[in-house]
Protein backbone atom coordinates (compact mmCIF):
# COMPACT_ATOMS: atom_id res chain seq x y z
CA UNK A 1 0.00 0.00 0.00
CA UNK A 2 2.66 2.23 0.92
CA UNK A 3 4.34 1.42 -2.47
CA UNK A 4 1.43 3.19 -4.03
CA UNK A 5 0.60 6.21 -2.30
CA UNK A 6 4.46 7.04 -3.22
CA UNK A 7 3.69 6.13 -6.54
CA UNK A 8 0.62 8.49 -6.51
CA UNK A 9 2.54 11.22 -4.96
CA UNK A 10 5.20 11.19 -7.93
CA UNK A 11 2.56 11.40 -10.68
CA UNK A 12 0.76 14.03 -9.00
CA UNK A 13 4.84 15.90 -8.62
CA UNK A 14 5.07 15.59 -12.68
CA UNK A 15 1.69 16.68 -13.67
CA UNK A 16 2.69 20.08 -12.04
CA UNK A 17 2.23 22.32 -14.60
CA UNK A 18 5.41 24.42 -13.36
CA UNK A 19 7.96 21.51 -14.46
CA UNK A 20 9.54 21.76 -17.97
CA UNK A 21 9.82 19.04 -20.36
CA UNK A 22 13.69 19.11 -18.94
CA UNK A 23 12.44 18.82 -15.33
CA UNK A 24 10.45 15.54 -16.23
CA UNK A 25 14.00 14.29 -18.06
CA UNK A 26 15.83 14.40 -15.45
CA UNK A 27 13.56 13.07 -12.92
CA UNK A 28 13.16 10.08 -14.87
CA UNK A 29 16.20 9.60 -14.95
CA UNK A 30 16.59 9.47 -10.60
CA UNK A 31 15.45 6.17 -10.69
CA UNK A 32 13.23 3.41 -12.18
CA UNK A 33 10.06 4.23 -9.56
CA UNK A 34 10.49 8.36 -10.92
CA UNK A 35 10.98 7.16 -14.82
CA UNK A 36 7.61 5.08 -14.45
CA UNK A 37 5.75 8.15 -12.98
CA UNK A 38 7.67 10.65 -15.00
CA UNK A 39 7.79 8.82 -19.12
CA UNK A 40 3.71 8.83 -19.11
CA UNK A 41 3.47 12.41 -18.63
CA UNK A 42 6.74 13.14 -20.86
CA UNK A 43 4.82 11.12 -23.88
CA UNK A 44 1.91 12.32 -23.39
CA UNK A 45 2.15 15.71 -25.04
CA UNK A 46 4.39 15.69 -28.45
CA UNK A 47 5.64 18.60 -30.49
CA UNK A 48 5.53 16.76 -33.94
CA UNK A 49 6.01 13.21 -34.90
CA UNK A 50 10.07 12.93 -34.77
CA UNK A 51 9.95 11.78 -31.74
CA UNK A 52 8.37 9.06 -32.48
CA UNK A 53 10.42 7.73 -36.04
CA UNK A 54 13.27 8.42 -33.73
CA UNK A 55 12.42 5.00 -31.69
CA UNK A 56 12.55 3.49 -35.03
CA UNK A 57 15.70 1.76 -36.51
CA UNK A 58 18.54 4.49 -38.24
CA UNK A 59 17.94 2.72 -41.16
CA UNK A 60 14.01 2.77 -41.75
CA UNK A 61 13.63 6.52 -41.99
CA UNK A 62 15.08 9.70 -42.82
CA UNK A 63 14.45 13.59 -41.83
CA UNK A 64 15.28 15.97 -44.68
CA UNK A 65 14.77 19.60 -44.38
CA UNK A 66 11.08 21.40 -46.63
CA UNK A 67 12.14 23.20 -49.41
CA UNK A 68 12.00 26.95 -48.83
Amino acid sequence: MEGVLIFDLQVIICKDDSLQRRDLYQLALTSKSWRHAATPVLWAELRGIAPLLRLMPEDAWQMRARPA
